[in-house]
């Protein structure tokens, strides 16, 4: 199954699961365009996801007009779903699905592009960097996050493979897709988008702290991250690695479930 299917069947697991992770530090980049002192009349939130960003924007600038963007339809139906929910937003946020380098967006129509944990899944960055060039009007402002590379174990996910090991339960070692990956530092970011033509730019290193529960981890491994996985599992055996998973979540600190993943913000512009 590829990236695309993955987000469009796992979308309303992945609004359960895994975007309460990100909104925090998601939410954190209208505070990057905030320190601008223009306000922004049109905005692109590229690879909306559920639309996390898409709103905050929303909410942040009232007079703007805000286009959500991601190549997965069943990401934006639970984004249109999520905003309908929510008062004050109706009709006022416009939803694309699109390509990240290829956008059905007129050049320079864009005063603002805004993207949370995208850039490190996208084949390649430099064409999305030119994309986003190409829509944003000159002097037009750049500002996202993402992941910076992770190289301090999480307890509990180490746990998880413990388990699986323990159990031999086999694991698909089939080839990923290719991603432009995460950025080594924050000083990668900032170069990257130096070689991409951008001007006034700026990055700093991040911390995304999420604190799980043993109950939550456990949840989030075997309903969402590893559902795959599970799923194929013969009913036996996903029991008994259930089991065997609780018992090493409750031998663990409650303070080894605070995730403490690097992440690294960085704006520019056009």
């Amino acid at each position: 199954m590829g990236m695309r299917d993955r987000y469009d069947n796992g979308a309303r697991l992945y609004a359960r699961y895994w975007a309460p992770v990100l909104h925090r530090s998601a939410e954190a980049v209208v505070d990057l365009m905030a320190r601008a002192p223009e306000q922004p009349q049109r905005v692109l939130d590229l690879g909306t996801g559920t639309g996390v960003l898409a709103r905050a924007v929303a909410r942040r600038f009232p007079a703007a007009r805000v286009t959500g963007t991601d190549f997965s339809r069943g990401m934006l139906g639970m984004a249109r779903s999520l905003t309908d929910d929510e008062a004050g937003l109706d009709g006022r946020i416009e939803w694309l699905e699109a390509d990240a380098a290829r956008l059905p967006i007129a050049d320079a129509s864009v005063d603002a592009v805004v993207s949370s944990f995208v850039l490190q899944l996208v084949p390649e960055r430099p064409p999305v960097y030119r994309e986003i060039r190409r829509v944003l009007r000159p002097g037009g402002r750049l500002a996202f996050v993402t992941w910076c590379v992770e190289e301090s174990p999480f307890a509990p996910s180490e746990a998880f493979e413990d388990a699986l090991e323990e159990l031999d339960v086999p694991v698909d070692e089939a080839p990923e897709e290719k991603v432009a990956g995460d950025f080594k530092s924050a000083r990668a970011a900032r170069d990257s988008l130096r070689r991409a033509g951008f001007r006034d730019v700026r990055s700093e290193a991040a911390t995304l702290e999420y604190a799980f529960t043993p109950e939550s981890y456990v949840e989030y491994k075997l309903r969402y991250d590893d559902r795959m996985l599970v799923d194929g599992l013969r009913p036996s055996v996903r029991r008994r690695l259930e089991g065997h998973l609780r018992a090493k979540m409750a031998a663990l600190p409650a303070e080894a479930f605070l995730l403490r993943a690097p992440i690294v913000y960085a704006t520019a512009r056009h």
